[in-house]
């Protein structure tokens, strides 16, 4: 039994060293399956931990969104009727239609949040001639802004329906921007 013993003294730095590797190896693999929207997530604010359900990026990218979409969807209310070209009316007209809903979703947010939404612009965008060059220039402007508010919201955000919506922004604006360019350039 003297024999085993200076054996077994060998093999405790051994074990000690397997425990160590399993467990760094557990470690990594229970880490590595977290959900890939923290991944996504951005930083905590600087003063402290932010709230999960939403930070000030998430407020500042709804309340913007929630005034690019009413503008958006007084300008197409207006073009559509008076729209030239069938194509540019059917543009409008699904501008109108997808993104009015949007506006309850997020202003829904603001409430939950105990923000308040923009005031609404009561004009409603109707006011004098409105040429499809005229609706189709001033709609790809409102789009790009709204690209580039959707990029700082997938920077900076939190609240994964916000950045859910910003990657549909960007996915579906940028094709009606190439939509708008397409037909500006068939006039």
């Amino acid at each position: 039994m003297t024999a085993h013993r200076p054996q077994a003294r060998r093999a405790a730095p051994l074990r000690c060293l397997v425990t160590a590797v399993l467990a760094a190896l557990l470690a990594v693999t229970a880490c590595s399956g977290a959900d890939q929207d923290t991944a996504d997530a951005a930083p905590r604010d600087a003063q402290g931990p932010a709230d999960p359900e939403h930070n000030a990026a998430d407020v500042a990218f709804v309340q913007a969104m929630v005034a690019r979409h009413r503008e958006a969807v007084a300008l197409a209310e207006a073009a559509a009727p008076r729209a030239e070209s069938a194509a540019v009316r059917a543009l409008a007209e699904r501008i109108a239609a997808s993104q009015g809903p949007d506006v309850a979703t997020m202003t829904g947010w603001l409430d939950d949040w105990g923000e308040d939404a923009p005031a609404t612009d009561d004009d409603g965008g109707g006011d004098g001639a409105l040429s499809d060059r005229a609706f189709l220039t001033g709609m790809i402007d409102r789009h790009r802004d709204a690209v580039d508010l959707a990029g700082a919201e997938l920077a900076e955000g939190v609240h994964r329906p916000a950045r859910e919506l910003a990657r549909a922004v960007v996915t579906t604006r940028t094709a009606e921007i190439g939509e708008m360019t397409a037909l500006l350039a068939g006039d």
